[in-house]
């Protein structure tokens, strides 16, 4: 395997997560940001896995480092997936959350409702009632 191979792009992504949930903020953002460039590499930067790795970096800011660059990163990854998944797909209700949590932590109350409503009217359309 090669420095840039997608393979390579998966498995620092899965590091970047796992240590994002260890809270070892700067090693998760060195392997997400590597991840990105092998993806944006292949892909262009309009991929969904793109958006996946986009998606945890703004987890990692979150919690971490600055809530409006994390906003930036999960606004981008939101018009990926709603561009490449359609606006009814279970990736998308789970970055409107991501995206509705943070807007909460901002207190950008009403922004952060209407992200929770659409999350949950997808969520309900695609897992049913019950779930």
């Amino acid at each position: 395997l090669g420095q840039d191979d997608l393979r390579v792009a998966e498995t620092l992504h899965n590091k970047g997560a796992l240590l994002c949930e260890a809270d070892r903020a700067d090693e998760a953002m060195e392997c997400l940001e590597e991840a990105l460039r092998i993806r944006e590499l292949h892909h262009g930067e309009e991929h969904e896995s793109c958006a996946d790795t986009m998606q945890w970096m703004g987890n990692l800011l979150r919690k971490h480092g600055d809530p409006s660059e994390a906003l930036d990163y999960f606004k981008f990854a939101l018009r990926i997936k709603q561009t490449r998944l359609g606006n009814d797909d279970i990736d998308v209700a789970n970055t409107l959350f991501n995206t509705a949590v943070l807007l909460d932590d901002l207190e950008k109350y009403e922004l952060s409702l209407i992200a929770y409503k659409e999350a949950l009217r997808i969520r309900k359309l695609v897992l049913g009632e019950k779930n």
